[in-house]
């Protein structure tokens, strides 16, 4: 008995780590996949790049016409909208969770349900849109995306005004596009200054991040992190919640996904991989 439990003493953290490699290479692949389904959908659209759909926990219009639908359109399966490693409590219960809301699949059957309702032009006459559930584990950078682009006069990248006239919302906008980050994870919980809330669900029912807001590395070396576990999930393939060194995937422009620490991936304003002509992280250090 005593050599049987030593066996497993020794080879469990093995399999736990075998298990977690699996689950981020799964992870790459579902990343992967929405990102060669949106090459596609570039061409079809000559250049434009797919938008934000999902505003903190609510539908700003028909799914259907979403990214989250239209990259299946291209081949994207609707299973590589939500990483191996989610099991955030506000997905629906079809896909695991404990939110009563609506999933992607119920999401389109109500629309369809209720297509001559909506598009009537009788606003009076629309039924109230249902409660969504998290739709995704993935979300975009919001610098890219056309309705949540910043609006800086001046940008301190470039010194130039940035509107939602000239975001970096075509694919001939964006200058490295193997050093600009299109896709991270979703965060799966809402937190306040690093602190988990399970009140509400905020950013984990949003797809899209706003790296723009960032930057509190005058407070000090982790502050941006924490204030960006909010949004983003740091730590979805390893380390801690609000770490600077947690690990999670992340997809670029050119298709490529690596598995990168926040720190890798952001610095602050003017040192970071998600402004398309931000310096990289590592230039800032020493």
């Amino acid at each position: 008995i005593a050599i049987i439990a030593l066996l497993i003493g020794i080879l469990l953290p093995s399999l736990s780590s075998a298990r977690a490699s699996a689950q981020r290479i799964v992870c790459q692949s579902n990343m992967r996949q929405l990102e060669l389904a949106h090459q596609m959908y570039i061409e079809d659209y000559k250049g434009r790049l797919i938008d934000a759909a999902l505003p903190h926990g609510s539908l700003a219009g028909d799914i259907r016409s979403t990214w989250l639908i239209a990259l299946q359109d291209y081949g994207a399966a609707p299973e590589s909208l939500l990483s191996p490693v989610d099991r955030s409590i506000w997905l629906s219960l079809d896909d695991g969770g404990s939110d009563g809301g609506a999933s992607l699949a119920e999401l389109r059957a109500w629309f369809e349900q209720h297509e001559d309702l909506l598009t009537d032009n009788d606003f009076g006459n629309d039924p109230d849109q249902p409660e969504i559930a998290r739709l995704t584990s993935y979300g975009l950078n919001g610098y890219t995306a056309q309705s949540v682009a910043p609006f800086l006069n001046p940008d301190p990248v470039t010194g130039r005004r940035l509107d939602q006239g000239n975001a970096y919302t075509r694919i001939n906008r964006i200058p490295r596009t193997s050093q600009t980050i299109h896709l991270v994870m979703m965060t799966p919980i809402a937190r306040r200054f690093g602190e988990p809330i399970d009140s509400e669900a905020d950013f984990a029912k949003a797809d899209h991040v706003h790296p723009n807001e960032w930057d509190f590395s005058f407070v000090s070396e982790t502050a941006s992190a924490t204030f960006a576990s909010s949004q983003m999930w740091l730590n979805a393939h390893g380390g801690d919640p609000t770490s600077p060194s947690g690990k999670s995937n992340a997809a670029f422009f050119d298709g490529s996904v690596r598995t990168l620490s926040f720190d890798e991936m952001y610095r602050d304003t003017e040192h970071n991989l998600f402004h398309p002509e931000a310096s990289p992280p590592s230039a800032a250090r020493p």
